[in-house]
């Protein structure tokens, strides 16, 4: 069922092959980078159901395009990509459970605000999120390979690969004048990292059976007074002695072999793989560099209203 839609839309959108070898942008990627953009937009366009199913939906034809343009270089390279698609299927099914649908309707009936914040996890650690604690990690932490691909992140050393890439620089703090002098970065790569440790915590906007099975969680903590949790946390947090500053909001996706302008700071970003996972992000600075890869905190007084989902 998923290769014939995905051989649906390859025929559909057939004419998309010759603008994408006119100007074939990915062509400059190593086959590990290539690899890795054809895992995460697969990510993408891949849906699971409550049921234990998963199967194949144009939701974004975005990401659908960005996914067939992988599919091009593939054939220009001469590499058989239906490999690669039957190899993920066959990771997905395993990934894929079903859960106790009277079971999931009966808990998000009980909510009535559907802006919400939702944080997967180990059901062991249900009665911490429940308690008004809140758990930080380090930043680069999530760059450990031992970890599920939909847990890692790529903002704290954010790679951008683009054909034909040039750098202009302006005049900052320098007794220099180097405004409008341009730079050729080589082989399209400009690596840009954060300046400083950072911690982050972080929580999806939506119940969704995909991020159960990419996270490899069966449960997960929902909070309905979502605003007010925010405002929990960002209060608490500041008065800490060791906290430089705390800021949150939404993590924009940007396609980092086309993309070198967004609005939001690097802390904020991740690449267009990342995009199924609408992510709302916590991060705190400290006032002075520090060697603890977590920061625990509890939100006092305030009693998050909660619901858990178990499998």
């Amino acid at each position: 069922m998923i290769i014939k839609e995905i051989e649906r839309v390859l025929e559909h959108k057939r004419k998309f092959k010759i603008t994408y070898y006119e100007k074939p942008y990915l062509k400059i990627l190593s086959i590990d980078r290539l690899n890795e953009r054809f895992n995460g937009l697969f990510d993408n366009i891949i849906c699971f159901n409550w049921d234990g199913s998963i199967n194949f939906k144009i939701l974004n034809n975005e990401i659908v395009d960005l996914f067939l343009d992988v599919l091009y270089e593939y054939e220009n390279r001469k590499i058989n990509y239906w490999i690669n698609i039957n190899r993920r299927i066959s990771e997905y099914k395993n990934k894929a459970y079903a859960f106790d649908m009277t079971k999931i309707e009966r808990v998000l009936e009980k909510i009535s605000n559907k802006n919400i914040l939702v944080k997967y996890m180990d059901p062991q650690f249900i009665k911490f999120w429940e308690n008004s604690n809140i758990r930080f990690g380090i930043a680069s932490s999530y760059k450990d390979v031992v970890l599920e691909q939909a847990i890692r992140d790529d903002e704290n050393k954010m790679v951008k690969q683009i054909n034909g890439l040039w750098m202009k620089l302006e005049k900052i703090g320098t007794d220099i004048d180097i405004s409008g002098d341009k730079i050729h970065v080589i082989d399209g790569r400009l690596e840009i990292m954060y300046p400083y440790p950072f911690y982050v915590c972080s929580f999806a906007i939506d119940v969704d059976p995909k991020l159960f099975a990419l996270f490899g969680y069966d449960s997960c903590v929902i909070f309905e007074n979502y605003l007010e949790y925010i405002e929990s946390v960002q209060e608490t947090i500041i008065r800490s002695k060791d906290v430089f500053k705390i800021h949150s909001r939404r993590v924009e996706y940007i396609d980092e072999n086309r993309q070198l302008k967004n609005e939001a700071n690097l802390e904020f970003q991740k690449t267009i793989s990342y995009k199924y996972q609408n992510e709302y992000r916590f991060v705190i600075e400290l006032n002075k560099s520090s060697d603890r890869q977590e920061l625990v905190f509890n939100l006092n007084d305030f009693a998050a209203k909660t619901y858990k989902i178990i499998k």
